[in-house]
C-alpha cells in the first residue's frame, strides 16, 4: 500500500497515479482499497508492506509511531518506508529513485549492501 497520511485519513494511490503505477511495474500489488482511507481502514486491510509519500524523512513514523496501527503486519515486520514526495510527484528524473526505494521495500533482499 502506498499513501500520504494527513491524520484521520489518507490519499491511497492506485495504479492510475505514479506512486501506486510504480509499485505495480516494481512486481508488487497493491490492495483494493479507496482513494480515501480512513485509519480503520488501514487497519482493516492490514497490508503487508506501506510507502508513506512524504515531505519529510520520517514520514513513516506517523504509522510506527502510532499504538493503533502496532498490529498491522507491516509495521510489526518494519516494513514501513518513507518515500519522498518528489519521487511520486513532478519526478522527471527522480522516477528512477521512487522506483529504487519501492524495490528496496518490496525485495529487500535483492537491495542489501
Amino acid at each position: 500500500m502506498i499513501f500520504e497520511y494527513h491524520g484521520d485519513s489518507a490519499w491511497n494511490n492506485n495504479e492510475t497515479m505514479l506512486g501506486g503505477n510504480m509499485v505495480k511495474a516494481m512486481g508488487g500489488d497493491l490492495l483494493d482499497a479507496p482513494i480515501d482511507v480512513g485509519k480503520e481502514d488501514i487497519i482493516n486491510l492490514d497490508p503487508e508492506v506501506i510507502f508513506i509519500i512524504s515531505d519529510t524523512e520520517d514520514g513513516a513514523s506517523v504509522i510506527t509511531d502510532d499504538p493503533g496501527f502496532a498490529s498491522l503486519r507491516a509495521v510489526q515486520n518494519h516494513r514501513v518506508y518513507t518515500i519522498p514526495l518528489s519521487y511520486c510527484y513532478t519526478s522527471g528524473v527522480r522516477t528512477i529513485l521512487g522506483l529504487n526505494t519501492i524495490g528496496a521495500g518490496l525485495y529487500p533482499d535483492l537491495y542489501s549492501e
